[in-house]
């Protein structure tokens, strides 16, 4: 599954964490809530199955977005199921 770190690198603790990608659906975070400085890592709740029109296009696209007072979300692992060849 898709896999993101999320960091509060604000100078406030922050609660409400949520991470939204369309593409790989639901994703659950290990910690909703963050001290400064501190992380979580998040991830999609299924794979992501490459469809023929991925394949045919040669890439998968895909963004996810954070929610939650002063956060970035850093992508670390993006792993997606592949088709047998």
């Amino acid at each position: 599954p898709y896999s993101y770190l999320v960091t509060n690198t604000g100078n406030v603790p922050v609660t409400g964490i949520t991470v939204s990608d369309p593409t790989a659906g639901a994703v659950t975070c290990a910690q909703t809530s963050l001290a400064v400085g501190a992380s979580t890592t998040c991830a999609a709740n299924s794979l992501y199955v490459i469809s023929i029109s991925d394949e045919v296009a040669g890439s998968v696209d895909n963004s996810a977005v954070k929610s939650a007072v002063h956060l970035v979300v850093r992508m670390v692992a993006m792993k997606v199921a592949q088709l047998a060849a």
